[in-house]
């Protein structure tokens, strides 16, 4: 046999001893005197003797530690909140000839309030015989009793404890004779239980996938008066652990064990109900269990189908009634799962983030179109007739039908062409002397004017060739002068808006953007041999980001593959450029573990610890499951099992991660 599966055993073996050892020790100390039942008690509820669901019963109804459906409304309203989906049970059973047994329930789980459930169960016999002294009066009258659950459970949020409560209406009808007739009689009562259950989150063999089960049944009693005659449901107490083991190394099998502890007010001791379910797979789950005496057996097999459908069947052999009694049941999972509510409402808050957004994003527009328009007056009013034209260009920019920055770009136009032609003429009268022409007064006026709209069509580089050629024939003309220096200023502002736009758009890693950018501002200004070198260093980082990215993506293709070696080549050759990286530097370190690691068999405290691992990791706590094997890992680096397993579930998450993104 081999070592792995024997030590495996003996862990499991000392499990369930520890496991029987805590029972009996419950049993011992819990005192047969706790109740004494008193002139107005009842007796025992039968919904409470025979039990709710196929599954429970199948068990032996040793369900009160498990509640982990729609049933849980009577079981353990405590074990609501864990439940991650809508669930819907039905149940029948049979009884003796002319009688019936069901039961039905709904629950709803939500992401903060905790979970809410109802539920009802009906008992019933027909074709019941009145009769008097002398003759049959009716031969087909019925009994029933209903009990109905409204039930709420909540998970705290310490120690792995919940609480719950389920409020209840019993409701009992009977036929009844009174001087020869017959009538219907019927009672209604009101009843409370409390639930708690507490599923330790601790990495202990004995701890680790316990559940610990309580339910004070008839905190309130249910009490029914019928004629002249009353009955008053009795106290029960509910206390169940059960524990789930886990074996198996590719399909993984679940093995639970479930013991429940009943003490009813009616009688001087505890009974004891005992049960097991061993999970094969989905398609087939066998359950045994020892109720009051009586041995029960079950399966279940459960269906993907639209949604989750389950179906459990379970059959009690030596039963009072010398027949065996059959139950089924058929649970249902329906609408979306608490995590799926999660992501939804994680989406909706993105929404209203990216509402909030695109409020701030006009907020700031309307300041800018203010700003910009502000700012343009008063340029204007200080005759800064140029860098005026920029501020309402760019309004018109942010709301091009703007009727205020039409006005004045026009009016704008109009004052520079005004003061052009005085200064020209002034120009004309103090050279006269040296016969200036009209042909070099309008080659002026022309070069100014084409300067101008190139301005406005944000070309400042042409605009500058025409303000020079105009200056050229102007020297001492002063609007000229001005009008280049401005120019030339609002060429600069532009440069380093590109320069700036294209390191934010690196850092983004939005390369093309980037190097579009870059390339649009190195034309701006060709003959800038200071802007032209900026320019070289912006596009030398890009290079080296690319180069970067490019032997860390190598690298990473390779770890994935298993090439350790090729990414190790290929992380050293990331890390010559970025050598402060944390992320290269931890894959590189991973590759060079992984490619010199070897497998090798773990002993002792080792095995232990790397299947406390694998159970977490079954239960899809892929981060608990790393911290555990990391912890082997730090004595033995070099370990190749324990370094696919880790490996295995960091692949896991990343799958995790790809899904919750694709619902967003």
């Amino acid at each position: 046999m081999p070592r792995r599966l024997i030590k495996y055993i003996e862990s499991a073996v000392i499990q369930v001893l520890f496991f029987w050892a805590a029972i009996l020790t419950v049993y011992t100390n819990i005192s047969p005197q706790v109740y004494a039942q008193g002139p107005a008690d009842g007796t025992q509820s039968l919904f409470i003797e025979t039990g709710m669901g196929a599954r429970a019963q199948g068990f032996g109804n040793a369900f009160v530690a498990t509640a982990n459906d729609g049933s849980a409304v009577f079981w353990n309203p405590a074990g609501l909140d864990y439940l991650s989906q809508s669930n819907l049970v039905l149940f029948h059973s049979t009884l003796v000839a002319g009688s019936f047994y069901n039961f039905a329930s709904v629950t709803f789980p939500f992401v903060q309030f905790g979970s809410v459930g109802v539920g009802v169960a009906r008992v019933g016999v027909d074709g019941i015989s009145i009769n008097n002294d002398f003759t049959v009066i009716s031969s087909n009258q019925s009994w029933t009793k209903e009990e109905y659950y409204f039930s709420y459970g909540k998970k705290l949020p310490w120690f792995g404890l919940a609480l719950g409560t389920t409020f209840k209406v019993d409701h009992t009808s009977s036929a009844n004779l009174e001087n020869d007739q017959v009538n219907t009689v019927s009672g209604t009562g009101f009843g409370l239980d409390i639930g708690a259950m507490w599923r330790p989150d601790y990495d202990n063999a004995i701890l680790r996938n316990l559940s610990v089960g309580l339910n004070f049944q008839n905190v309130i009693r249910p009490s029914i008066k019928m004629v002249d005659l009353s009955d008053t449901d009795p106290y029960n107490i509910k206390f169940g652990l059960a524990k789930d083991l886990f074996f198996g190394d590719e399909t993984l099998k679940k093995f639970t064990l479930a013991v429940d502890m009943n003490k009813n007010q009616e009688s001087p001791s505890p009974t004891f109900n005992l049960g097991a379910e061993f999970t094969y797979n989905r398609f087939l789950v066998a359950r045994l269990g020892l109720m009051a005496g009586q041995m029960t057996v079950g399966m279940g097999t459960e269906f993907n189908q639209f949604q989750r459908f389950q179906v459990d069947y379970s059959v009690n052999i030596g039963n009072p009634f010398g027949t065996p009694l059959h139950r089924l049941s058929l649970t249902m999972n329906f609408g979306k799962t608490v995590e799926e509510k999660v992501q939804i409402a994680r989406a909706q808050r993105l929404e209203e983030d990216q509402k909030l957004i695109t409020k701030n994003q006009e907020a700031a527009r309307a300041r800018a179109l203010k700003e910009h328009h502000a700012q343009g007056k008063e340029l204007f009013k200080d005759n800064k007739l140029l860098p005026a034209l920029v501020q309402f260009e760019q309004v018109l920019q942010l709301d091009p039908a703007n009727e205020q920055a039409k006005y004045y770009i026009d009016s704008v136009n109009m004052l520079m062409d005004e003061q052009l032609a005085a200064q020209l003429s002034d120009t004309a009268n103090a050279v006269k002397s040296l016969t200036i022409n009209e042909e070099n007064d309008k080659f002026i006026r022309d070069h100014y004017k084409k300067g101008s709209q190139l301005v406005q069509k944000g070309d400042y580089l042409g605009a500058i060739s025409e303000y020079q050629n105009a200056l050229d024939r102007s020297p001492n003309n002063s609007e000229l002068a001005k009008a280049l220096n401005e120019t030339r200023g609002l060429l600069d502002q532009k440069i380093g808006s590109y320069i700036a736009k294209a390191r934010s758009s690196a850092a983004a890693n939005n390369f093309a953007e980037a190097l579009k950018l870059l390339s649009e501002a190195r034309g701006l200004d060709p003959t800038n041999q200071t802007i032209q070198k900026e320019i070289d260093t912006e596009l030398k980082k890009i290079s080296n980001r690319l180069s970067f990215l490019e032997s860390t993506r190598s690298g990473l293709d390779a770890y994935q593959k298993a090439d350790y070696q090729a990414a190790m080549e290929a992380f050293e050759q990331a890390l010559l450029i970025d050598p402060s990286n944390e992320t290269v530097k931890e894959y590189h370190k991973k590759s060079i573990v992984r490619g010199f690691a070897t497998f090798k068999n773990l002993e002792g405290d080792q095995e232990k610890t790397y299947l406390q691992g694998v159970d977490l990791y079954v239960e899809g706590k892929y981060e608990q499951a790393i911290i555990i094997w990391q912890r082997i890992l730090e004595k033995d680096p070099l370990n190749k099992r324990v370094l696919k397993a880790v490996d295995k579930a960091e692949e896991q998450l990343r799958v995790q991660k790809q899904n919750n993104l694709r619902k967003k």
